[in-house]
């Protein structure tokens, strides 16, 4: 079973939503950088723990819904760095 990328960013959107709402804010298409900058890049969704007192934790998730997609990315894994260096290692 392929589901869309759409269909994924809704099941992980639900994965952080109410009751947890009050713990994570979940965003998609996330930029590594603002303004016009030369090279950016964009997670397809970050989730970000609201409680300090929990520890904060920020999840990124790049989304391969096809079989080449996933590939590209394997080929070019620095890719991933420039946001994921703020991720959460889990």
């Amino acid at each position: 079973m392929t589901l869309s990328e759409d269909a994924l960013l809704a099941r992980l959107a639900a994965r952080y939503a109410a009751p947890a709402w009050a713990f994570w804010a979940f965003l998609s298409k996330v930029r590594n950088a603002t303004g016009w900058a030369i090279t950016t890049r964009t997670a397809d969704a970050v989730a970000m723990s609201l409680w300090p007192s929990r520890g904060i934790e920020l999840h990124g998730f790049e989304i391969q819904s096809r079989r080449g997609d996933w590939a590209r990315e394997l080929a070019d894994q620095a890719k991933g760095e420039d946001i994921g260096r703020f991720c959460r290692d889990v």
